[in-house]
């Protein structure tokens, strides 16, 4: 594992063939010009004579026209001229020279030195230290480079929020409380005053956001209390008075301080978890949240991404953007394609899941809007025009009217305004190869306000969908009364332990569907929607609000441009999941012999039977 500076561009070294050593390497960027390979390995001291042929083809595949430093514990002794020779011909053919001149492991009985680092550029390397610190019976070793400031290139560290700050927030609020909305009141053309609308929202927005550079401060683990951090210092006092004395009642003393401190931090870390854990009161999402706060794992800055093009390594990033955005775009594309042929002849409708009454838009109150915008998550998100869920429950009551009247507008006409359907996207990277765009993930943020709109339409389609007696297939467990992800849990649970108590045996597939809510075909989706007795009105605001859906790719303050989406339903949508349930509603009758679980785009499909080869033989027509 290597630890890098954020400040420092790097990526991970893919070898040209496979290395069959316990290493990691990386190409860091330090300045345009100025780039150096880090490699780290282990060489555990069981490795056999084949370890030097491996090492020797690693270093082949490195480019030594840049400069090169491999570290790691190779557990062979440097100083001993026979046990190095073999190493030390290898080395030498690469022009790599050993920094690290006292012994890095010691004992009472011996003197080692097995932790190295080569350089190819020792002129380069100011000093090398080799330092005592009681985390391992090996000493820590370091080198430092020359490094002139002036060429030196590092990013600041800072993440960038804009926002409107505290200083005028009441001023805002006030501006916005006092805008004279009269006019768009009394226009019913929706286009004109949608975007009149978003147009003055996003004006006063930037009228007072300011950028603001926040920059991340060190994390200190909590649970490392002063009584603690006491009792490693004598520990460490400890080992440094066994290496000078090599008595072996100044080791024991040593062994003991460590075994202590490695209980009490044991003790402590578990402690902190269980209180954390206590007081999310049972939320999973709370709970996850403190888990991956405490753990890193949160999503990281994104303003240092490159990519790979075409054999081209791209920095700039406004050539990152519209590079992601066209991948994430054409990748749905090829996917949508690939079984669109099986779309030419749609099914013709039946009857018996007609449910009455149709449904046709009902317009909303402006308690209506204001409930919705009260339950709105709260969130940060900037989206394309600047707002976030946050920022609209704070302005919500000075803007519900013109909101309602915008809403009312839409489902008389049966139309989904334009300026609606714009999302920004932020990659997300998933791990692997940080220069190829397919190791990124879209995470869409769709304009504030329709979310109010979606809000209020889902709970129009919930309502429909549940005054039938089987308005969904019984399995889907999601926006259906009484239903959820609990009872789904529960469900899926009995079923198992009761075919298990009865002696036979469960089999179960867990689908996770490729790019589900982006592949939705439109054409599908609508027949559909009129099979569960959508009046047409109602089916020509869900195609309006569907077609000519375009995004944009957003890192820092860079955007790429737009580009249309075909296919699909949006992602970060309250609509969406509902619209694909309806979507995926007959894949339970496809599983003949098998009981079919959902929510959305989550799917178990589940066998029973007597032995493996039976269960095998029910799930294998659904695989």
């Amino acid at each position: 594992m290597i630890y890098v500076r954020d400040s420092i561009q790097c990526s991970e070294i893919q070898w040209k063939s496979p290395i069959d050593l316990e290493c990691v390497g990386l190409n860091l960027s330090l300045a345009p010009q100025m780039s150096l390979t880090l490699i780290v390995l282990y060489r555990p001291p069981s490795a056999n004579i084949d370890f030097y042929d491996k090492f020797k083809e690693m270093l082949k595949q490195c480019d030594f026209k840049k400069e090169v430093i491999v570290m790691g514990d190779f557990n062979l002794h440097w100083d001993d001229n026979s046990t190095r020779k073999k190493l030390q011909q290898i080395v030498d053919g690469f022009n790599l020279v050993q920094m690290v001149k006292r012994p890095t492991r010691i004992t009472n009985n011996s003197s080692t030195l097995i932790d190295l680092i080569f350089t190819n550029h020792p002129e380069r390397i100011t000093k090398s230290y080799n330092m005592l610190t009681g985390l391992s019976d090996h000493n820590m070793v370091l080198i430092t480079r020359k490094l002139t400031s002036k060429r030196f290139v590092a990013h600041s560290g800072k993440k960038e929020f804009i926002g409107i700050p505290r200083s005028k927030q009441d001023q805002f609020h006030s501006v916005i409380r006092n805008m004279n909305w009269d006019t768009l009141l009394l226009d019913n053309e929706l286009e004109i005053i949608s975007q009149k609308f978003t147009e003055c929202l996003q004006t006063k927005i930037k009228e007072f956001a300011v950028t603001v550079k926040h920059k991340n401060r060190k994390c200190s683990l909590p649970w490392l209390s002063d009584d603690i951090k006491q009792l490693m210092k004598d520990r460490d006092n400890a080992l440094k008075k066994a290496i000078k004395s090599k008595l072996s009642c100044e080791r024991q003393k040593f062994a003991s301080l460590r075994n202590r401190v490695i209980r009490q931090l044991r003790k402590a870390k578990a402690d902190f978890f269980i209180t954390i854990i206590k007081n999310c009161h049972g939320n999973s999402k709370a709970t996850w949240d403190q888990i991956n706060k405490l753990t890193g794992k949160t999503s990281s800055s994104n303003n240092s991404i490159q990519l790979k093009n075409n054999g081209m390594l791209l920095q700039d990033p406004s050539a990152v953007v519209q590079t992601l955005n066209e991948y994430f775009v054409d990748s749905v594309d090829t996917i949508a394609k690939s079984f669109s042929v099986k779309y030419n002849n749609l099914p013709v409708i039946t009857s018996d899941l007609l449910i009455e009454p149709p449904l046709y838009p009902k317009s909303v109150t402006i308690s209506d809007v204001e409930k919705a915008i009260i339950e709105l998550k709260s969130s940060r998100a900037k989206d394309v025009y600047g707002m976030d869920t946050l920022m609209l429950k704070q302005i919500g009551q000075s803007i519900k009217g013109p909101l309602t009247h915008i809403i009312n507008v839409s489902l008389d006409q049966g139309k989904f305004p334009e300026s609606w359907k714009i999302a920004s996207v932020i990659p997300i990277f998933k791990g692997g190869n940080s220069l190829l765009t397919s190791n990124y993930r879209p995470i869409s943020i769709l304009p504030t306000v329709s979310k109010v709109f979606e809000k209020l339409v889902a709970k129009q389609i919930i309502n429909h969908l549940n005054c039938s007696s089987f308005p969904l297939h019984s399995m889907q467990f999601g926006f259906r009364a009484y239903h959820s992800t609990e009872t789904a849990t529960c469900y899926f649970l009995e079923k198992v332990k009761s075919n298990i108590d009865k002696g036979g045996i469960v089999g179960g597939i867990f689908l996770d569907l490729r790019k589900a809510f982006d592949t939705v075909n439109h054409s599908v989706l609508l027949h559909k929607l009129h099979a569960f007795n959508f009046s047409s009105k109602f089916i020509s605001l869900i195609n309006s609000y569907l077609l000519s859906r375009s995004q944009s790719v957003r890192i820092d303050q860079y955007n790429s441009t737009p580009l249309l989406l075909s296919t699909g339903v949006p992602q970060g949508s309250i609509l969406g999941p509902i619209l694909f349930s309806l979507y995926i509603n007959e894949l339970p009758s496809l599983c003949k012999n098998c009981d079919t679980l959902m929510y959305a785009d989550d799917t178990v499909i589940l066998a029973y039977g007597k032995s493996a080869e039976e269960v095998a033989s029910k799930l294998r027509p659904c695989h």
